[in-house]
Formats: C-alpha cells, structure tokens, sequence
C-alpha cells in the first residue's frame, strides 16, 4: 500500500479493531442493540399493509444509517459521524410522521411528481412542523430529539464553529508560521468515547420513536422492554480492566484512559476543548490512533515582509540600472 488514499481506509480499519478492544463495554452495548432489534425489527414489516411501506422503508434505512454512524465513530470519524446521525433522527421522524396519517404519506410519496407537490413536502416536512407534530404526540421524546439535534447541528452536522474547532486546531510554529491541523480520523480515547456515548444516545432516542410508529407489532414481537433494558445500561469504563488487559501490547491494546463523558459540551466550551496534540498518538495504540492531518502553511506576516523587501530589492536595483545607464550615456 503507497498511496495515501489506501493507507488512509487501511488506518481507518485498523481504529475499527482498536475501538473494539480499547471500549468494548460501550461496543458491547452495540452489539447487543444489533442483536435484539436491528436483526429482528424486519419482522415487524414483514405483515406490511400497502399504506405503511413509507413507514417501512424508511424505519429500516434508520437501521441502515445507525449501523453507518457506529462504522464512522469506531474508526475514527467522529466528527463525520454527526451528519449521519443527523439523518438517522430525521429518518425515524420520518417513519413516524408517516405512519400517522394518509395525507402526510401522499405528499411524501408525491413528492416528485411536480413543482407543486415538491413544494407541498417542503413545507409539510419543515424539521420545526415535524418537532410540534411528534411534541404533541410524545413530548417527552421529542425535547430529546430535539436537544440531540440541535447538538449534532452544533458539532458537525452543519459547517458550524462548535463542530469544526472540536476536530481541527491552529498553531503557530518556530519559524512564526500558522499551522493548520484538521483530524480526517482520531484515536484520541476521550473523544473516541464521547462519539460512541452519543451514537448510543441517538441510537435510543431514535428506537423510542421508531417504536411510536409501530407500537402493537413491536409488543408483539417482545421488542420494547428488552432493547430499552439494553439501550438504558449505565456503562462505565472501568480503567483497571483496561491496563489488566494492555500489559502486551503486541496484542494490540493500549493501557488508554477512557474518560467519562460529559454531557454539557457547548459551542462556547467547544473553543477551549479542541483536540489537543493528536500527531504522535500513534505511541499510544499499536493501531489505528495516529491522527491523519492535513496541514496548510499560511503566509504570514513575516513572509509578506519578506516579498516587499524583495519588491523594494528589485525596484532600487533596477532604479540603479537605470540611472547607470543614464551617466554612461551623458
């Protein structure tokens, strides 16, 4: 492998296996979510009527977009993670907003049709119409999605600065240059664990939904209680499992310090957070936890000095010519 391109995907797997060990409680949970309803909801759908394939399809490309979102945050890609969990929570108020009424399906279903019925959609499916709608319906679930959407509009599922600051930062070097430094893949433990916290947050908030679209098929196939057991579970990374695990670490495990959490990250904290040195993490894992940056050297002011000295240089030299030229002739 010599291109950058390749090493990269490579580096990306490698983090896949790291995060598998290093927070297995969390991945664990993971799983355990895939097993109870990811490879058993498809049943609620298999008795299907004709008016809720809307629902249908998009209840299972929420299941496609949360198993996409876990692929992103465990290897790495966290910050990328936030578009796609962006679009399960869309997804899943979606799915329910179509199961509650005809008319809401029709204009979903029409939407391409013409200029007119794109636009009915647009305005039916406003993100602020579809918030009322569910907040009228299930208020207690609505105020968490909203909340987790607005953080991930926050920290990367629009351009914003919360979002950019938290996977990038700038230095300036030695010789007064400004560096540029963005994060393509983290190994970083605390953030690591901060991406897999909030997939599992979304991942719950969009199951409580998805269930309001199918209440009676979900019951009947005993899917409530046991994935809400799952989804519930206080998981702490205990550090003493960790370093009894890391004493090889030819075996691929580092003895990471797994942070706990926090919940109150804002926008305005974000300036203060940013990643920190990630170059170098590769000492701390024996794969995956490199950062992969990108690094842009700004001309400073130093350097624009630099170019008018130069512009002064050849102005006075050629002003000299000039004037030489002029006596030789006289």
């Amino acid at each position: 492998m010599t291109d950058p391109l390749t090493r990269f995907l490579a580096g990306l797997e490698d983090q896949v296996l790291a995060t598998f060990v290093n927070a297995r409680p969390l991945v664990q949970q993971l799983i355990d979510f895939d097993d109870a309803f990811v490879m058993r909801a498809t049943r609620m759908f298999e008795a299907s009527k004709l008016n809720e394939a809307g629902t249908a399809l998009l209840a299972v490309r929420a299941l496609s977009l949360q198993r996409a979102a876990a692929r992103l945050v465990m290897s790495g890609q966290v910050y990328e993670s936030k578009v796609v969990l962006r679009a399960l929570l869309e997804s899943a108020v979606y799915a329910w907003a179509l199961s509650t009424d005809a008319h809401t399906r029709d204009v979903w279903e029409h939407r391409d049709d013409s200029d007119a019925t794109k636009q009915a959609a647009r305005d039916l499916f406003t993100w602020n119409k579809l918030k009322s709608r569910l907040r009228n319906a299930a208020p207690a679930i609505s105020r968490e999605v909203a909340d987790l959407y607005d953080r991930l509009i926050d920290f990367g599922a629009h351009p914003n600065f919360g979002g950019i600051v938290d996977a990038s930062w700038i230095e300036r070097t030695l010789d007064g240059q400004l560096r540029i430094m963005t994060a393509f893949m983290t190994g970083n433990p605390d953030l690591l664990e901060r991406g897999l916290r909030e997939l599992i947050r979304v991942t719950r908030c969009s199951f409580e939904v998805l269930i309001l679209a199918f209440p009676e098929k979900a019951a009947a196939l005993d899917l409530i209680d046991p994935v809400r057991a799952i989804l519930q579970r206080e998981v702490a990374m205990d550090m003493n499992d960790l370093e009894a695990k890391s004493d090889s670490p030819q075996q691929g495990v580092a003895p990471a310090r797994i942070l706990p959490m926090s919940h109150d990250i804002t926008p305005k904290r974000a300036r203060k957070e940013t990643i920190g040195n990630l170059v170098g993490m590769a000492n701390s894992y024996r794969v995956g936890t490199g950062a992969h940056t990108v690094v842009i050297n700004e001309i400073n002011r130093r350097e624009d000095w630099r170019k008018r000295w130069r512009i002064l240089f050849f102005t006075i030299l050629t002003a000299l010519v000039g004037l030489a030229f002029f006596l030789m002739r006289g």
